[in-house]
């Protein structure tokens, strides 16, 4: 039984890395992908605004789609490209060189929203990893 779950774990990562290296959409700094993806919004392009979240384990963003399909359902995907074009650096919260986080003010002056980026050193391409 080891063997088998070495072997399907050897295939497993091997998947991940290709999604990865495959990955080819987004931009050399995370400001450059928060813009590409802030155009795609107001474009309402669902399946591109998509492309610039990272690929899960399975090499998947089936969740990102989904969640984007209800934003637009809902018509606020124009609302929530205003709202991140508005986000500014959170160089603080910085983990390390691959890690970027953004923060959206709100109306209060609250943060009203983060933007966990993550560098993908597959394809040199930084990647939204959670909004």
């Amino acid at each position: 039984a080891d063997v088998g779950d070495a072997a399907g774990g050897e295939e497993f990562v091997k998947n991940y890395e290709q999604a990865m290296m495959a990955d080819d959409y987004g931009g050399a700094t995370p400001e450059e992908t928060l813009k590409l993806f802030v155009d795609a919004l107001r474009k309402e392009d669902v399946e591109l605004a998509s492309k610039y979240f990272i690929v899960d384990d399975f090499g998947k963003r089936d969740k990102w789609i989904e969640y984007l399909e209800d934003v637009k359902k809902k018509g606020l995907m124009k609302q929530m490209a205003d709202d991140i074009s508005r986000a500014e650096p959170d160089l603080e919260s910085r983990l390390s060189e691959s890690d970027y986080n953004f923060i959206v003010i709100d109306k209060d002056g609250e943060v009203g929203a983060e933007i966990n980026m993550e560098f993908n050193s597959f394809s040199n391409l930084w990647k939204i990893e959670n909004l």
